[in-house]
């Protein structure tokens, strides 16, 4: 019988100063080729089991139990290993990509230089540039594409691109074993299904053990062959992918495998315009590198218009990179755009820095990367009350606490964790922080930029369920991105797509969800269906 790759034996990994372990007593193994699913709501450990495979966990954390590697005929222990040893089997032997690519990137490098950093760690003496364009364009980006990539810095590329260069940047050295954290939480569908069918093609070929961490189960079922389900830190249930989906029998495992957002009816809103776009256009100024020279502006808008009213949402749909973020900074004026923004009657394109700062407080952000986007020497109450004491400087300390409890609770965590920092939370609370840092304000208008990527499926129905409360209760008008259609379909009024910064098709969300006209639109929707039936039945689907 083949030895695993991967063992963890009794792997626990203890919080300072918390009763409970953040990993207890975890036990798996990763064969040659095999692919392992580790699934679970936020916080149930998944990220925890590869930061402690990776020797990645903060300095105070001390993980007790074994996790063996085998390389070639030898074992290595990797939590005995001596730590100047580590960089050796890291990116070479076991790579990560990790869930949110914006911190993991170092903004003041271009993506090719750090994709080629990763090579030339391991390789010293050889020319990177060739292995970069070649494992760009294997992980689905368009060879006319690979030198803009290349000599763009990671906050010119939308999430999605980001997500894409960094499964570049841990395939480039081909590793005995990848652990994918999220990797494809980012991608529309089409660039979801072309780079989950590349990376099941070269694992077939280099036969690597692979640990998949993710909430989208229909990507479990095709994917993988074993399956392993996390609560607070216990495997509840593992098995057989396919038997597990079909028959599941602990109950947290079947309230995860079947929970479905809330369906909606559909209804365009007859209320007042709070926002109108008209012929908006945003360009960024591409870098010169050792790639290319001298490249044109890339236009991320291009002549955009449409209405947002008052206690509607607006559902923005579209590939990677079609412009969708860049849509949501032209708005909130962190991006120099052209062209009309009507608020009030103001255009908010053409007002000044300190014009703007009053209507901020009405037109609040959901980035995609909540750890890019939290300060990270913040405790969470400082940063949810940040805006509270900015616009109500009046409110005492006692309030503006309450004030955030309450919220806390309300978007599924404890109010508790108002003392702690955003490290010490999993990708799907901080997520959670972020929302209810944009709400604390109650503002009118709320963009959402993928808000639910990171969550699994039973946290997102109820993250979705919130959202639609709050917009019933306070008339918020919401801007909600996404490129998950049968997340859109549960939140929409109105749908917008988008492709290559142009809208392609609108109209209401009954009309494009019965009726779509153009082939992206039909792909997605074709998606989100295939998505919400049981995911056993699509087994082995890419």
């Amino acid at each position: 019988m083949t030895a695993p790759l991967l063992t963890i034996e009794n792997l626990s990994v203890p919080f300072p100063n918390e009763k409970n372990a953040g990993l207890q007593s975890l036990s798996l193994s990763i064969k040659k080729g095999e692919s392992l699913a580790l699934v679970g709501e936020s916080g149930s450990g998944k990220t925890m089991t590869a930061l402690a495979i990776m020797r990645l966990l903060p300095p105070s954390v001390t993980p007790n139990g074994r996790i063996l590697f085998r390389h070639h005929d030898r074992e290595l222990s990797l939590l005995s290993l001596p730590s100047s040893q580590m960089p050796l089997v890291r990116g070479n032997h076991i790579a990560i990509v990790f869930q949110e690519p914006m911190t993991a990137f170092n903004p003041l490098h271009t993506i090719g230089r750090q994709i080629a950093e990763s090579y030339l760690i391991h390789h010293p003496h050889e020319d990177a540039r060739p292995h970069v364009t070649r494992w760009l364009q294997e992980v689905g980006f368009a060879s006319t594409d690979i030198s803009r990539i290349a000599s763009s810095y990671p906050h010119q590329l939308s999430g999605g691109q980001r997500q894409r260069a960094m499964c570049a940047q841990a395939l480039i050295n081909q590793p005995s074993v990848l652990i994918l954290d999220e990797p494809t939480t980012a991608l529309d569908v089409t660039s979801q299904q072309a780079l989950l069918a590349t990376l099941k093609k070269l694992q077939h070929k280099h036969q690597w053990g692979m640990m998949l961490i993710t909430h989208d189960l229909s990507i479990v079922a095709a994917m993988t062959q074993h399956m392993v389900i996390l609560k607070d830190g216990i495997i509840v249930e593992q098995g057989d992918t396919h038997q597990l989906l079909s028959n599941a029998k602990h109950p947290y495992s079947r309230t995860l495998i079947h929970s479905l957002p809330p369906a909606k009816t559909y209804r365009r809103k007859k209320s007042s315009p709070l926002l109108q776009l008209h012929d908006v256009s945003l360009h960024y100024q591409r870098s010169s590198s050792w790639f290319k020279k001298n490249d044109d502006p890339f236009i991320a808008l291009n002549k955009v218009s449409f209405t947002i009213h008052q206690g509607e949402t607006i559902g923005v749909v579209g590939e990677s990179g079609s412009g969708k973020s860049s849509l949501a900074l032209a708005i909130t004026q962190l991006a120099a755009a052209h062209g009309s923004i009507l608020y009030n009657g103001r255009n908010l394109l053409t007002l000044s820095s300190k014009d703007m700062r009053p209507l901020r407080k009405d037109m609040q952000i959901v980035f995609q990367d909540p750890f890019a986007s939290l300060n990270p020497r913040l405790t969470v109450s400082d940063l949810i009350s940040e805006g509270v004491s900015i616009f109500e400087p009046h409110l005492s300390e006692s309030h503006r606490t309450a004030r955030v409890q309450k919220l806390l609770k309300q978007v599924g965590l404890k109010a508790s964790h108002h003392d702690r920092y955003p490290h010490e939370f999993s990708g799907g609370q901080r997520q959670r922080i972020a929302i209810a840092r944009a709400l604390i304000l109650n503002p009118k208008l709320l963009i959402l930029d993928e808000p639910t990527s990171a969550l699994d499926k039973a946290i997102q129905k109820d993250i979705l369920a919130l959202l639609t409360q709050l917009q019933q209760e306070l008339s918020i008008a919401y801007l909600f991105i996404s490129h998950d259609m049968g997340v859109i379909s549960s939140m929409a009024d109105y749908i917008i797509v988008m492709k290559d910064g142009i809208i392609i098709e609108q109209g209401t969300a009954k009309d494009i969800l019965q009726s779509p006209r153009q082939p992206i639109t039909q792909q997605l929707i074709a998606a989100a269906r295939v998505s919400s039936i049981p995911p056993a039945a699509s087994h082995n689907a890419v």
